[in-house]
């Protein structure tokens, strides 16, 4: 059996045999922002036993593994000493486990530290993760801060109230995504890197599969049938308390495709 910091699991191969039969390991970051499909995405990752894909290492309440989440004081604070320091350490443990790829996914406004140093590094291999429809993240988030709710496994309850739609809050949250967007633009620019770009609402489709397949050298068990629950109504618009408010806005700004889904 294979631990990584209390997870244990069976190693898909033993190292000796990944020594000798495969390539060296290689590093995986999925830098992408809140409410994106992430987890999906890292959850998707998983079916494939050679792939360790950990959730939100940098997260400022906890350190979300693949398998455990820590939420230990002491353990976050080690972390954020040398959070560098401490990816090296959880790509080591991942590896010495037999993993072939190790992964996380990353918002950078929780470690510009972790950002710059992944995108330096041509190891490194960058999926960015984006949603283009950003009323269904700005509705997602409006819920999922209520409920508390980041994501449920098949079988859990879920809740889902309505929102009521703000033009000004909205207005706010597309100021703070496109800065995001930005910075990580810039990022890639400054060091000169590629990346393999996907959208949320492709994540299902055996094309991503077949592009991620490629981009990463491995073959995938994609499947998009896995173990996490929708949690919000497909249909954007009745995510809202107010959704005449929510198609008015959407006509005005040319995007009337947003309110039905994405």
């Amino acid at each position: 059996m294979a631990a990584i910091d209390g997870i244990t699991r069976p190693a898909p191969r033993s190292p000796a045999i990944v020594l000798r039969l495969t390539p060296p390991a290689s590093r995986l970051v999925v830098l992408t922002s809140p409410r994106s499909g992430s987890s999906l995405f890292c959850h998707m990752l998983n079916a494939t036993p050679e792939i360790c894909c950990h959730y939100e290492l940098f997260h400022d309440e906890m350190i979300e593994f693949f398998g455990q989440t820590v939420l230990d004081k002491a353990a976050i604070a080690g972390r954020d000493a040398d959070p560098v320091g401490f990816l090296e350490r959880t790509f080591t443990k991942g590896f010495d486990a037999g993993y072939r790829l190790v992964g996380f996914k990353h918002m950078g406004f929780f470690s510009k530290a972790v950002s710059d140093t992944v995108t330096a590094d041509p190891a490194v291999r960058i999926v960015i993760l984006r949603r283009n429809n950003l009323m269904a993240k700005f509705s997602s988030l409006g819920i999922a801060g209520q409920t508390r709710q980041w994501k449920v496994a098949t079988g859990q309850k879920v809740h889902r109230p309505k929102v009521r739609f703000d033009p000004e809050r909205f207005a706010r949250f597309e100021r703070w995504e496109n800065g995001l967007n930005r910075a990580r633009n810039d990022l890639l620019a400054r060091h000169r890197r590629n990346a393999l770009f996907l959208e949320y609402t492709d994540l299902r489709t055996p094309e991503t599969g077949r592009r991620l397949s490629e981009f990463l050298g491995l073959g995938l068990h994609w499947d998009g049938e896995v173990g996490v629950q929708r949690l919000n109504p497909g249909r954007i618009l009745d995510r809202f308390s107010n959704p005449a408010a929510v198609r008015a806005f959407l006509a005005r700004r040319g995007v009337p495709e947003w309110a039905e889904g994405g």
